[in-house]
């Protein structure tokens, strides 16, 4: 029996299933290293270098790229020092600043630059103290601001100049900041927020002021946060969702107005998060998926809408994942790679692509590399985790 226009009732069922296979999260080709704390940075050829990290023992010396038109990693990079939850920063020539992390000596101050042209890493200066979950932003000078992290003294900053490979004292932030979420203003200005400190979870923050070089003090959130998430929204205000403090996993979501100077609540997700991703989509809108509650990590994502100020259901991951990496490709794609299930099967390899829903522009173009993402053999052993991951989940602060 046909339907009207001559379209047969299995053709519709076949075209719905197909737009549903194409929605949401889908599989890519596997990292070779299980990799959670590692970092992301889209590069200019749109293929993602996703550094460092620690696998299934120890931190990693190594990074890998992703070809988006292939879905698949390329062969592992080698680093000069193995980093994990470090920094990484793409420089306004291109190249991509890593420092800091944490190594099987212990904190390091080291950095390094990765020159896509030569798909090597190559020495540069080395920071004032060794720093671990540390921020970092560019600025619009070419200059990088790291601020914070665990270190002999957490609430320092540095500059780092490209121009000449070396990094000088930045100025002090009114606290010790460890796990906080930063993001640079559209006046060219960087907000440094939350975090935790020796007192506990933090709620306040400052903004970085290049021109000046130091700190000021801006309104503080409504909750205090650690490993929360911070996304530059397109009309210049800052979403910051998630985080962990006061033995709660938070749900709750603000925005930073520039302007003002102040926090202001929005809608809640559904779930308390610590260390989701989080990415603005090619349409403003803000994925955030994964990260951990109270039961471990989590494989559900929503979408902020900031038009509405509410978070809605966006799919389920192909795998719970706390502390993984996400970055938006430039066909509006969003790359989810590594993480952990720190209760479950501890780090992942494994990655994949958000592609949105049904309604979304991307399926409009008639994009459809699904087959190609399918292809390849699916790793999934389960993996523990290294010691000194699991050691610094368990001293976050109550």
């Amino acid at each position: 029996m046909h339907s009207p226009g001559g379209v047969t009732k299995c053709a519709i069922a076949w075209i719905f299933a197909s737009s549903v296979a194409n929605a949401g999260f889908l599989p890519v080709g596997d990292m070779a290293h299980a990799r959670v704390g590692a970092r992301s940075v889209r590069l200019a050829d749109d293929s993602v270098l996703v550094v460092g990290g620690a696998d299934n023992a120890e931190p990693l010396a190594s990074a890998e790229r992703f070809d988006p038109s292939s879905g698949t990693f390329a062969k592992p990079i080698p680093m000069h020092d193995a980093r994990d939850t470090a920094v990484a920063v793409l420089l306004a020539d291109g190249r991509v600043l890593v420092a800091g992390g944490f190594t099987t000596a212990g904190l390091s101050r080291t950095a390094e630059i990765f020159d896509p042209s030569e798909a090597a890493f190559e020495a540069t200066g080395s920071m004032q103290f060794g720093r671990v979950a540390a921020v970092a932003a560019g600025l619009a000078d070419g200059r990088v601001l790291i601020a914070g992290g665990s270190n002999v003294a957490p609430a320092s900053a540095e500059l780092f100049d490209p121009a000449t490979g070396t990094f000088a004292a930045a100025g002090s932030m009114s606290t010790g900041r460890d796990a906080a979420v930063c993001a640079r203003l559209p006046d060219g200005r960087v907000l440094v927020a939350g975090g935790a400190s020796e007192d506990g979870a933090l709620a306040s923050a400052e903004v970085f002021d290049p021109l000046a070089g130091s700190f000021t003090e801006a309104g503080p959130m409504s909750a205090p946060r650690v490993n929360a998430r911070a996304v530059a929204l397109e009309d210049g205000r800052i979403l910051v969702v998630g985080g962990y403090a006061n033995s709660q996993y938070q749900a709750t979501a603000e925005i930073f107005d520039p302007q003002a100077g102040v926090f202001a609540p929005t809608g809640s997700m559904t779930a308390g998060r610590m260390s989701p991703v989080a990415a603005r989509l090619a349409d403003g809108r803000v994925l955030v998926a994964g990260g951990s509650d109270a039961l471990g990590a989590r494989a559900d994502a929503e979408i902020f809408d900031p038009a509405e100020g509410l978070f809605a259901f966006a799919g389920t991951m192909e795998a719970r994942r706390e502390a993984a990496t996400a970055t938006l490709l430039r066909d509006g794609r969003v790359l989810v790679a590594g993480g952990a299930d720190f209760f479950g099967d501890g780090a992942w390899q494994s990655a994949e692509v958000y592609r949105g829903e049904i309604s979304d522009p991307i399926f409009a173009s008639g994009f459809d590399g699904a087959a190609d993402w399918r292809s390849g053999a699916r790793l999934r052993a389960k993996r523990t985790i290294s010691a000194a991951t699991a050691s610094r989940r368990a001293a976050i602060p109550p």
